[in-house]
């Protein structure tokens, strides 16, 4: 519960900060969504054909393309995989809460770091 609220915290500054700074460059409140949009859907047009490239030459920890590729040549996704283990764990009901309690503390730091201006 503690990093639900944390979370709504840091993405609640994350906007007034946007705001403020379109209001000192003379940006509307709608310009700037108009502007987020673009940067969404550019970000998401050109960042899938990225991944998919770099899972082809390399493959992720834990997740390789084809057979006899080097594990250790594999990118590293620590979030994916953290995700993946907590999927894991859940549907196969051996959860090790270790990972739940190390998130939500190194989120609560990393959010407390960047609230405190």
């Amino acid at each position: 519960m503690t990093s639900v609220v944390v979370s709504i915290a840091a993405i609640s500054n994350d906007n007034l900060q946007d705001l403020k700074t379109g209001q000192l460059v003379g940006a509307t409140p709608w310009k700037q969504q108009v502007a987020l949009l673009i940067g969404s859907l550019a970000g998401a047009v050109a960042i899938a054909p990225v991944l998919d490239l770099l899972y082809h030459a390399y493959g992720f920890t834990g997740a390789m393309p084809r057979e006899g590729m080097d594990p250790a040549q594999a990118l590293s996704a620590p979030q994916a995989t953290l995700m993946r283990q907590i999927a894991e764990g859940i549907f196969n009901a051996n959860m090790d809460w270790t990972y739940i309690s190390t998130v939500s503390s190194s989120e609560y730091r990393g959010y407390r770091c960047k609230l405190n201006f």
